[in-house]
């Protein structure tokens, strides 16, 4: 099966970095508007300002209500099949403060994005449990 890479590029070009970073903002603000108005991005950079530019991660995104991450990697595309994989982790905001995490990690094209989606949507959902992952 032939998949189809979108930003195949995004590790040597810049810009398509980050127009790659504005799709997952754009994707995810659709999905969890929906489901909480109340959510931020924590911005990938070094403490000097400077962008990540590794795909790891390409956008975290936080909700307060639910106290909710997600996190998503991207690695560059390297196979001509659907590359993707979800766990549940602790996502440290402060000090004092944690959350649970979505983390997907995956190659993008337009069928693993399909498959990203729908696991963010299951996550939002209150009564969505780290054992169901699987299922996905």
């Amino acid at each position: 099966m032939l998949v189809n890479h979108l930003f195949k590029n995004f590790l040597e070009d810049r810009q398509v970095y980050q127009n790659n970073v504005a799709y997952w903002k754009d994707i995810l603000s659709k999905i969890v508007k929906d489901k909480t108005e109340n959510y931020y991005w924590i911005e990938s950079q070094f403490d000097n300002g400077e962008g990540f530019y590794d795909g790891n991660p390409m956008v975290i995104l936080i909700c307060q209500s639910p106290e909710k991450a997600i996190r998503i990697i991207q690695e560059e595309p390297e196979n001509n099949s659907i590359e993707i994989g979800a766990w549940i982790d602790t996502f440290q905001l402060s000090d004092s403060e944690q959350l649970q995490e979505l983390v997907i990690s995956l190659e993008l094209s337009k069928e693993s994005q399909a498959l990203a989606e729908e696991l963010v949507n299951q996550w939002m959902l209150e009564d969505f449990q780290s054992f169901s992952m699987s299922n996905l």
